[in-house]
């Protein structure tokens, strides 16, 4: 039984994307659903009847969010009902209307994905982009905080290691200065069954969540435990308003149901949610999806 209700949620608000990322299940379209985007109504709906606990919004799933045409109207609402707003973006549409848009809705934080500081290393990964109109992007939003005089959004660079990145890492903070950014942060990749072997994980093993086993294959480091903090204070809300338990359900096998026919309240304490998070009490390492996820491990056993 949960007593308390989600004090932050996840939502789509485009289920498509503009890349091709190999590691990503809408790049290497492997999605076993389609895409689409949230409306504003919809994205409403989600807000109201998550309540006054909610106060934290990540604007990302999977696809990428500055492509819905009403990303900002969406985060608008967020900002008026006083709720921290999180967007992650690969930053080709940060045009200089839409980046002022975005600062006007009044967004917190954007992540801007940056894999790369050369064209060369940045498309091996972020296929069918580009590395200098994501540097515009960042200029653009930065161009357009100063000029409104806005204290936000807080601009984060992310930056995924990879074997053929790695190298570059010494280099990020010169980068980030450069363009303006306000933060690095510097993540661990996850890859997938999937991925078609295209990118590798970096040698350097303190920028890789995996080590390699004898038989060639990756091991998550760490001992998987029977806990995950996201069953007790979060959800996820696919475009179309299908639920989730969390971020790696990506094909929303372990939905719940969806608030255009269940009320957020009713699918938060449902049999269905309730089954999920005794399981992950018991036997977590048996979802498939919870053996790749880095949530709930020790990395020192």
């Amino acid at each position: 039984m949960v007593k308390g209700k989600p004090w932050t949620i996840s939502v789509e608000p485009s289920g498509q994307c503009n890349l091709q990322c190999p590691e990503c299940p809408v790049g290497a379209a492997v999605l076993n659903r389609k895409g689409g985007f949230m409306t504003t109504e919809l994205f409403q709906k989600t807000v109201q009847q998550a309540g006054k606990s909610l106060f934290y919004i990540n604007f990302f799933f999977q696809g990428e969010p500055t492509l819905n045409p009403h990303i900002a109207q969406m985060l608008t609402i967020a900002t008026e009902n006083r709720i921290y707003s999180n967007m992650s973006t690969n930053g080709h549409l940060l045009t200089p209307e839409r980046s002022r848009a975005l600062v006007q809705s009044g967004l917190s934080r954007v992540i801007v994905s940056v894999d790369g500081l050369t064209s060369e290393t940045y498309a091996i990964y972020r296929r069918g982009g580009s590395l200098f109109k994501t540097d515009t992007g960042i200029r653009n939003l930065i161009s357009a905080r100063n000029s409104l005089k806005s204290k936000t959004p807080f601009i984060t660079v992310q930056f995924l290691v990879f074997r053929h990145n790695e190298h570059e890492i010494p280099l990020l903070k010169n980068w980030c200065k450069t363009v303006g950014a306000d933060q690095l942060e510097i993540k661990t990749a996850q890859f997938n069954d999937y991925g078609d072997g295209s990118v590798k994980p970096p040698v350097n093993s303190k920028y890789s969540r995996y080590n390699l086993a004898k038989d060639g294959s990756l091991q998550h480091k760490g001992r998987i435990y029977n806990h995950c903090f996201k069953q007790w204070g979060g959800m996820v809300v696919s475009w179309d308003g299908q639920s989730a338990p969390c971020c790696y359900d990506k094909n929303l096998d372990f939905s719940a149901g969806n608030i255009k026919d269940i009320s957020f309240n009713g699918i938060w304490d449902s049999d269905k949610m309730k089954d999920f998070r005794n399981q992950i009490l018991n036997n977590k390492k048996a979802i498939d999806m919870c053996r790749n996820c880095p949530e709930g491990r020790n990395p020192l056993l």
